[in-house]
């Protein structure tokens, strides 16, 4: 079935909005940086609802139809998102991990980076829990969040589980006093219930699932993958009254297990880190996304957009 026909779309990822001139990471854009770039997309294009993906009529063919799409769920995306999108009038999609909505705890990406951040950390010797010996760059920027990220994506490979013992080994280095400090987090915690529900009474949010735990998909078992994806649905569902068809894939990691118990737990639409356009050809668990950051300028923007819609994502199998 083609449900976007010969209609050019594209859809853009975002995460972590700030205040102006506090970004210093890839996940974190400047609210200032982000309404320009909404004015200029807003320029060459028409940004659509979700539910267009399922009613072509609702795309234009006369300009490019953008769907804009946040992942994680931070209460950022509400206190400095929020009043943007109601001031332009774009709607958006909200990918959420449900488990962190009801527990507030902060996810543990920023369990690690916030303290790092806080202190200006020059470095950190991790070779004792088999990861490695990391420098952090002293100037505040992209080659600072490149060097933070290289931790990341180390915690990422070596915890396997995925329970968080890892960074809680970490966090006693980083924070030998109190390791379980959360007064870093006010500005980065997950969106609880109520203000998820407030974002859906503005009228222009949309929700989907971005796991229950945010873990990466391709490593769990079975069994832990068909929870992962049933409890989050079901939660968002209660709460929201209203079907919830769209997963974004945590950390973008898909294969065709996933695809297959995403279906099976009753999604249509799963959403990747790979650049591209929408196009007839897609897979429908494999959407292209081009993803923005928090040192992309509008015209890095632009020209991301425009090599991305020269591509066509994974095509159905």
């Amino acid at each position: 079935m083609t449900i976007w026909g010969e209609n050019l779309t594209a859809v853009l990822c975002y995460h972590d909005l700030c205040k102006p001139r506090e970004s210093g990471s890839w996940l974190k854009v400047d609210i200032d940086r982000f309404e320009r770039q909404l004015v200029a997309l807003k320029k060459i294009g028409t940004f659509v609802r979700p539910d267009a993906l399922l009613e072509p009529s609702l795309l234009t063919r006369s300009r490019l139809n953008l769907l804009l799409t946040f992942d994680d769920g931070f209460i950022n995306n509400l206190r400095l998102g929020l009043p943007v999108l109601k001031r332009h009038g774009v709607p958006a999609l909200f990918f959420i991990s449900t488990e962190y909505m009801e527990s507030g705890e902060p996810f543990w990406f920023d369990r690690l980076i916030r303290p790092i951040e806080h202190y200006c950390l020059p470095g950190i010797d991790l070779r004792h829990l088999g990861l490695g010996e990391y420098s952090f760059s002293p100037v505040k920027g992209a080659k600072r969040w490149d060097d933070i990220q290289l931790l990341l994506e180390d915690v990422k490979k070596l915890d396997e589980s995925q329970d968080g013992q890892l960074v809680d080994r970490i966090l006693a280095v980083l924070l030998p006093d109190d390791h379980q400090a959360n007064n870093f987090y006010e500005d980065d915690r997950p969106l609880n219930k109520d203000e998820l529900m407030a974002m859906q009474r503005s009228g222009i949010c949309c929700f989907g699932s971005h796991g229950h735990r945010h873990r990466i998909l391709t490593k769990l078992g079975d069994d832990s993958l068909k929870e992962e994806l049933q409890q989050s649905r079901s939660i968002l569902e209660e709460l929201l009254g209203e079907p919830v068809k769209h997963i974004s894939y945590p950390n973008g990691n898909v294969d065709s297990r996933v695809v297959e118990n995403c279906r099976e737990a009753g999604y249509l639409f799963g959403y990747t880190i790979a650049p591209g356009r929408v196009s007839p050809e897609n897979d429908h668990f494999r959407i292209p996304r081009v993803m923005v950051g928090g040192f992309d300028t509008t015209a890095r923007v632009l020209i991301n957009l425009a090599r991305g819609l020269l591509r066509t994502g994974p095509q159905a199998e």
